[in-house]
């Protein structure tokens, strides 16, 4: 039954770390529709988070979103480690008023006590659990291909079951096929792989919209993550009067704009979304979590270089750590699974890498026997650049890594938030730190 506001239903569009700015001067150039619409007709709210940068990250900030709590309180402080979470998520709480939900690539998020409902992982995710379990065959897919080395690699099993999500959920065959073309042109140009994080927006899009037209479920979350990706490796190309001209994005071709793609992609979901949706008796969030600016302190340098390991795992190897217990994460930071007694073990040995003089990663502890590793490195390294381990020679540095990105944008903790409801009936104003959007969607259900 709705409540004395008359909300059936609320839907929580997460566009991970979308610019305002970019957005309205898209707008002004007579792009993005939809999003012309929201800024016009809807209610701005500027959300803020972390005041320590190093705490700013989308997989900090989003289990704030979920759980209404401040990093100091969830402690969650890397991707994937969303299995120590002690705070029910917004979903768990719904459930225990008998609200159903489905709940679509949530990042650094997990069922938890959720039973009666749609739960599809960020493609991160160590616990891969979904529901109904149907859809795991489709998540293995895509995980594989974001991750590029899974850390579980589909089965033919898996492809069966992909097909049979695809059929119990209507997902359309022709994006699918654009996906699988895209994977093949960029195995021959792979300088547009660029375009495929766009298209699993489409895609997860595509499930959301199809999920959403059941009508069986009251709370709905879809998380999108292109325009984040795009901001960090492609703002130059679409502002390059802010940037070194000298100094190019090594991931893609001069002409190509992924940035505005990634807004073009977030603006279609946008519109096939707001025609299933009776605003009526709906609240619509759209929430960025947290937001970017351009990042030019390294311009006059080279760039901030960021690198990734081709493959975690045969480099893992070198230090006799089983495939299984290797796990890529984001960008340039992956993890290991250790027993406890092994840790120091693994991270002397990791730390003797060298390239040049400098040291080639990172490490820190995390918590239940894993080691966090991240690519140290951010200068322009050379062509003939050797990695050392210790005094042995291991081979070329660009045998094994891969300039993925030189960085163009990053966080800031103040992000935004657009509801197509008036929030001041519920009590709340202009600007709240992300920890009451927790707060709202529980009292617009308990009103």
């Amino acid at each position: 039954m709705p409540g004395k506001h008359n909300i059936k239903k609320v839907i929580q569009l997460e566009l991970n770390e979308i610019s305002p700015y970019l957005i309205r001067k898209l707008v002004n150039q007579g792009k993005l529709p939809n999003f012309k619409k929201v800024i016009s007709e809807w209610q701005q709210v500027d959300t803020t988070s972390e005041d320590i940068y190093e705490h700013i990250e989308p997989w900090i900030q989003w289990v704030t979103v979920h759980t209404g709590k401040t990093y100091t309180e969830h402690g969650i402080f890397r991707l994937g480690d969303a299995h120590d979470l002690k705070h029910p998520q917004i979903w768990e709480c719904l459930q225990e008023s008998s609200v159903k939900s489905a709940i679509i690539g949530a990042m650094n998020a997990i069922p938890g006590n959720f039973k009666d409902g749609i739960f599809f992982p960020d493609p991160w995710s160590k616990s891969n659990t979904t529901m109904p379990g149907s859809l795991k065959g489709l998540w293995k897919v895509i995980s594989s291909k974001v991750q590029s080395h899974s850390t579980s690699q589909p089965s033919v099993r898996d492809f069966i079951d992909t097909l049979s999500a695809v059929k119990e959920f209507k997902l359309s065959p022709f994006l699918l096929a654009r996906i699988a073309k895209q994977i093949i042109n960029q195995k021959i140009d792979p300088k547009c792989k660029w375009r495929l994080v766009g298209l699993f927006d489409l895609f997860l899009g595509e499930l959301f919209i199809n999920v959403l037209k059941k009508n069986e479920h009251r709370y709905l979350t879809l998380f999108l993550n292109s325009v984040a990706h795009y901001q960090h490796h492609f703002w130059r190309n679409l502002e390059p009067e802010k940037f070194d001209q000298n100094v190019k994005a090594p991931d893609c071709n001069p002409e190509d704009n992924p940035l505005l793609y990634g807004y073009e992609v977030l603006d279609e979901v946008l519109g096939k979304t707001f025609k299933e949706i009776n605003f009526d008796d709906t609240l619509v969030l759209i929430v960025s979590g947290l937001s970017q600016i351009p990042d030019t302190r390294s311009e006059q340098v080279g760039g901030m270089n960021y690198y990734r390991l081709i493959d975690h795992k045969a480099f893992a190897s070198r230090l006799n750590v089983p495939s299984d217990n290797v796990f890529p994460l984001m960008s340039r930071d992956w993890q290991v699974r250790l027993e406890e007694n092994k840790k120091e073990d693994f991270i002397r040995g990791i730390e003797a890498f060298r390239v040049d003089s400098h040291p080639l990663f990172t490490v820190s502890k995390n918590a239940d026997g894993y080691v966090f590793i991240e690519t140290a490195v951010t200068q322009k390294i050379a062509a003939d650049a050797m990695i050392y381990f210790g005094d042995q020679t291991i081979g070329r540095f660009h045998d094994n890594f891969v300039n993925i990105a030189v960085k163009s944008g990053h966080h800031t903790g103040v992000g935004v938030l657009w509801s197509s409801k008036n929030l001041s009936n519920f009590g709340f104003s202009n600007s709240m730190p992300l920890t009451k959007i927790f707060d709202l969607t529980r009292q617009v259900f308990q009103s």
